[in-house]
């Protein structure tokens, strides 16, 4: 199996690079034609090179500067999908467990360590060996004892896959699906496991909210959750395009939930036909 190409350990520097500077001052004020195209380039001169940042809720992180997925936490100072983040602070609160699957650098599983504490639990599910590193090396920046990284990709059942990473460091679009959705990438040989079977070897007190951002891998994700959902009835956050979005409806309705759309730091219940690449919703009970 082929081997992507190892990535250096980051160098910390003090200040962004100029490239680094051009692509933020770009990101605020510019034009959104050739966004992404100045991040590549200025991605490509970062290699080898981390700073730290802070996160707009507060916490550290190390970024990879030869990473295009820094441009979130440099830009922003985090992702930028406001609406999810001001779901996930309204749902969240002292003593919860949350569920972080597909957790990258960490900005939610920082964010929930944040409003959980001391007394609740959080998993981050990140199968990427390296982003993984960095993930861990976050949550020890930050003190976040009540959180643990799980090295290994989520899906239907339990065993092992080939993650396909694309080979310029973009960690972002690391998928069990192919090529496809990873333009050139190497593999990495990955456990996977479902959340039923995650859940029944380690069964939380609590399990507030679940999510689910996996490049395309959210079907099977939910395929092997019905359990746990069945039984802890958590609220879930699911990144979905259109064909997927439709397919994930069905598959929490069929689970007993409401599905719906964000809408600003709420929910609200999703019209037939209306699903575009967004975050999907789903709860019991009286919309949150």
């Amino acid at each position: 199996m082929q081997q992507p190409e190892e990535e250096p350990e980051g160098r910390l520097v003090s200040g962004l690079p100029l490239p680094h500077r051009v692509a933020r001052w770009w990101s605020r004020h510019g034009t959104r034609r050739g966004r992404w195209r100045m991040w590549e380039w200025a991605c490509a001169s970062g290699r080898g090179l981390a700073v730290l940042a802070t996160l707009d809720h507060g916490a550290r992180v190390r970024v990879d500067l030869g990473d295009p997925m820094c441009r979130f936490p440099l830009t922003y100072g985090g992702m930028q999908e406001p609406s999810l983040t001001a779901a996930l602070r309204n749902a969240l609160g002292p003593g919860d467990g949350f569920f972080d699957v597909g957790a990258n650098f960490g900005y939610y599983t920082l964010l929930a360590c944040g409003r959980v504490g001391a007394a609740g639990r959080v998993v981050a599910f990140e199968p990427n060996p390296r982003v993984a590193a960095g993930l861990r090396e976050n949550l020890a920046l930050n003190g976040c004892g009540q959180a643990r990284v799980v090295e290994a990709a989520v899906g239907a059942r339990g065993g092992r896959g080939a993650l396909y990473v694309p080979v310029r460091g973009q960690s972002g679009r690391g998928s069990l699906l192919g090529e496809g959705g990873a333009g050139e990438a190497g593999e990495v040989a990955v456990d996977v496991i479902s959340l039923d079977e995650f859940v029944a070897a380690e069964p939380p007190e609590s399990l507030r909210a679940v999510k689910v951002d996996a490049e395309g891998y959210e079907l099977e994700i939910l395929a092997g959750a019905g359990e746990m959902l069945r039984r802890y009835r958590p609220l879930v956050f699911c990144e979905v395009g259109p064909e997927t979005g439709r397919k994930a409806a069905e598959r929490l309705r069929g689970y007993g939930y409401e599905v719906g759309r964000l809408a600003g730091g709420g929910m609200r219940v999703a019209a037939q036909g209306e699903w575009r690449e967004e975050t999907l919703c789903g709860w019991t009970g009286p919309t949150p």
